[in-house]
């Protein structure tokens, strides 16, 4: 119907038809701007959304490199106050260290020469535990100690290089204020023991190497042991039984065939009876190695003790000892 109204072709009908033709013109032109006006306005309010995204992300990155500037700084301002504040420490002299609550004292020492040397404390008030610390010159920890001196001393002992500048730091274990002496002594024979070398995969004949920290001239031998089970949560590698690879006087041991979760153990000793133990402990992804300074004999007398006692509980309910904790006694467990 409009179609014909608007091609009807007599002089009337032809007028009528241009101004309606004129209407409908104006009019599509009119939806048309209103259209490009909203696709206008859309545009332009997603384009504002993804600056202000944009802004948002980099704003966000710069509070991010600005928060891991200022950590690197605080790391740096830390390590430099720590070789600031370090006290110059003597060998072969007893030095009183007083704690402020929570405070750590540093001593800085240059060795003359490479040599073995002990920090050890001479703690002996009940109420105050000492604990060490031993760092190289770039404040990265090497090795800490609590217990090993007897009466909740520490004692540290480590192969040091000649002209390196070394950090003994010392605490009080609870972070509370008091004092103890403290001492330097070089000492001779097997310091430390660490492995090296180490596979990266599990393969075929693969070899465990170890390296003795000892003093020159120090005779060191070897006993290498294998784990009777594998690791169960909560426990920890020394919990294992052991038993001795036959003689395996080496610094390295050969595996044929290693398995996962299998574990190795090597003791070095010297001829004055000091020990120094690594634990080798072998992962699908690797090998995990431990650095342990306490002796198997140390290790053996909890597990001695809980056996008795367990024989002992047992012998007072049944009235007669625990044939399997006799026999476990019996395997010499590393």
């Amino acid at each position: 119907m409009l179609f014909k109204r608007i091609m009807d072709r007599s002089p009337e009908g032809a007028e009528r038809s241009r101004k309606r033709m004129k209407k409908l013109s104006a009019l599509l032109m009119a939806l048309l701007m209103v259209w490009s006006l909203m696709g206008g306005a859309s545009v332009r309010s997603a384009t504002a959304e993804q600056a202000d995204s944009d802004i948002s992300e980099v704003e966000d990155w710069d509070e991010e490199a600005e928060d891991e500037a200022e950590d690197e700084e605080e790391e740096e301002e830390e390590e430099e106050v720590t070789a600031l504040e370090a006290r110059d420490l003597a060998a072969d002299q007893e030095t009183e260290i007083v704690f402020a609550e929570g405070e750590t004292v540093y001593l800085r020492f240059v060795p003359k020469a490479a040599d073995g040397y002990t920090f050890f404390s001479l703690n002996n008030n009940e109420e105050i535990d000492p604990m060490g610390y031993l760092y190289d010159d770039e404040m990265e920890l090497i090795t800490a100690n609590d217990d090993d001196h007897g009466n909740v001393n520490f004692r540290i002992s480590y192969l040091l290089e000649r002209g390196k500048t070394y950090y003994f730091a010392c605490e009080i274990v609870g972070e509370t204020e008091g004092s103890y002496p403290v001492k330097l002594e070089k000492t001779a024979g097997l310091l430390g023991l660490v492995a090296e070398k180490v596979p990266e995969t599990l393969k075929k004949n693969m070899k465990l190497t170890v390296r003795a920290l000892a003093t020159k001239g120090t005779k060191v031998s070897y006993r290498w042991y294998a784990a009777k089970g594998s690791l169960e949560d909560g426990e920890s590698i020394e919990d294992l039984s052991y038993d001795l690879i036959g003689k395996q006087n080496k610094a390295t041991l050969t595996v044929a065939a290693p398995e996962v979760n299998a574990a190795y153990c090597c003791i070095a000793e010297d001829a004055a009876g000091n020990e120094k133990m690594v634990y080798f402990y072998l992962e699908e992804d690797g090998i995990t190695v431990f650095e342990n300074e306490m002796t198997a004999q140390e290790e053996e007398e909890p597990e001695e003790d809980e056996a008795e006692e367990e024989a002992a509980e047992d012998e007072a309910e049944d009235g007669e000892p625990d044939e399997e904790d006799g026999e476990a006694d019996d395997d010499g467990e590393e």
